[in-house]
């Protein structure tokens, strides 16, 4: 500990630190920490209680930083620090808006893992104007969007959006929250971490460590007279069967969970132990969702062929006309330009309920004699609108889900 702490010393900190206005006294202590500092933890410490006190009483923001030292990590750019803290792994940067990568960016959260050749980082970028997003943005098409619409508005059940990690699982719920957020609506979220504020809702930060967890939360949130409850993730039988409990008192539930397709969810419940007459009595509506790369607008070019030819293992054919990334100044080169998301919506109707309790696994005529896409079906559709190129939506259309 006392040598990464020494070399984290000495790579984030310079005589240029860059922090928040009125902390040069912690400047100061920490740049007398950095030239002293001698595989002596201790010796930190001691100097920055030099100016701690004070600093700590004029500004907030600092206070938070200074809590979790000595876990202040991490030089950015060459012209100046990103301060931060890390929990439960993950560091998390307080920062000022700025230019990055074209976009604005509020936060950054970063996960390190030490590998034989040295330490492999990855840097999640959170925008601001991600709380703006609406459902109209993700990708939805016009069936799936009032569908999802009309399941959303209803009093009470559970709505559960599945996908794996970095699909965009959050994100729509983000949306949906906007959709909802009303003054005279009391929604309470419970999130692992919350990325983002929704001025008008109450939002809890998980803390597993002092016993605050998804199901704590949402016994205690049941206590505070909600309207609508976002659970971050259902991840075991507890909070599962709390959730199936508060769509049961009256109270609309979204979460996530991780399964490969939206009938997948009644099965993962299943596993976890739920009663398939309580799920069937409380699921309102189950979505999967991938994530693809849009094609760059100013340089996307179309193709044109014969029409007909089977896109090679899967049962999708090629269209007369599609188009497929080139590159420009405008996307770096890369041809493509922002993400859109890939759908899958089953409204669950009375038919679908019975199917539930008879704990059937699997819906596919169901789903085709109603004309209801499946991924595969979805990600073909912006494939062939020329929103995304083949490559991206290849993986895709060559799963069963």
């Amino acid at each position: 500990m006392h040598s990464l702490l020494k070399r984290q010393i000495r790579r984030c900190f310079g005589d240029q630190l860059r922090v928040p206005e009125g902390c040069e006294e912690f400047i100061s202590a920490v740049n007398t920490a950095y030239r002293e500092f001698d595989a002596d933890r201790e010796m930190l410490e001691r100097a920055l209680e030099l100016s701690s006190q004070e600093l700590l009483q004029a500004n907030s923001e600092m206070r938070a930083i200074f809590q979790a030292m000595p876990d202040l990590l991490f030089r950015l750019d060459g012209q100046g620090t990103i301060l931060g803290y890390e929990a439960g792994g993950t560091t998390h940067f307080f920062l000022q808006p700025q230019e990055l990568l074209g976009k604005r960016i509020q936060d950054i959260r970063v996960s390190v893992v030490p590998s034989l050749h040295g330490e492999k980082v990855v840097l999640r970028l959170l925008r601001k104007t991600t709380t703006q997003i609406t459902l109209e943005d993700l990708g939805m098409d016009l069936c799936q969007l009032e569908m999802y619409k009309s399941g959303v508005r209803k009093s009470h059940g559970i709505i559960l959006i599945s996908g794996p990690t970095g699909s965009g699982k959050t994100t729509t719920l983000y949306a949906t929250l906007n959709l909802l957020n009303d003054k005279e609506v009391n929604i309470l979220t419970i999130e692992d971490p919350v990325e983002y504020t929704i001025d008008g809702i109450t939002q809890v930060h998980l803390r597993e460590d002092i016993g605050l967890s998804f199901s704590k939360a949402l016994r205690t949130f049941l206590r505070q007279d909600p309207d609508i409850i976002m659970l971050g993730e259902i991840r075991d039988n507890e909070t599962a069967q709390m959730a199936i409990r508060a769509a049961l008192t009256g109270h609309l539930v979204l979460s996530t969970i991780h399964t490969n397709s939206a009938w997948g969810i009644v099965t993962r419940l299943h596993d976890m132990g739920i009663q398939p007459f309580l799920l069937a009595s409380t699921l309102n509506m189950a979505v999967a969702q991938r994530l693809v790369r849009k094609l760059c607008p100013q340089c996307k070019e179309e193709v044109i062929s014969g029409g007909n030819d089977c896109i090679s293992r899967t049962r999708f054919t090629i269209p007369e006309r599609y188009y497929k990334p080139v590159g420009c100044p405008s996307c770096n080169y890369t041809g493509y330009s922002g993400r859109i998301a890939v759908f899958e919506i089953i409204e669950i109707c009375e038919e679908l309920r019975e199917a539930i309790k008879a704990s059937k696994t699997e819906i596919n005529e169901y789903l085709s004699s109603k004309g209801i896409p499946k991924i595969p079906a979805s990600a073909y559709n912006l494939f062939r609108r020329g929103e995304t190129s083949l490559d991206e939506v290849y993986p895709i259309l060559s799963t069963d889900y």
